[in-house]
């Protein structure tokens, strides 16, 4: 997990570094939550195809980036954004 948040945080850095002044800046918070987004998608195929450990690990992991941006949301909009992805976890009984 703390190799993908720094992946997450080097590219973040890239872009602050590589964007110029006409791109549209986004940081990484917004790189983690894509990265969440799509371990979320990744974890969802991964059940499909029955590949229940990898799907709850990526479920997993996504979740915990999720909630360390909830804990750190600056605004009551982003927070409840956040919460409202994290409302039903998957349950693995199968």
């Amino acid at each position: 997990m703390c190799e993908q948040f720094s992946n997450y945080l080097r590219k973040a850095e890239y872009w602050k570094r590589n964007l110029r002044s006409t791109d549209t800046a986004f940081g990484a918070e917004k790189m983690m939550y894509i990265g969440a987004m799509q371990m979320g998608k990744e974890a969802a195929v991964a059940e499909v195809l029955k590949n229940y450990s990898k799907g709850q690990l990526l479920f997993r992991k996504g979740m915990l980036l999720l909630q360390q941006l909830a804990s750190e949301a600056h605004t009551t909009a982003d927070k409840e954004v956040l919460q409202n992805c994290m409302l039903q976890p998957p349950s693995y009984q199968y």
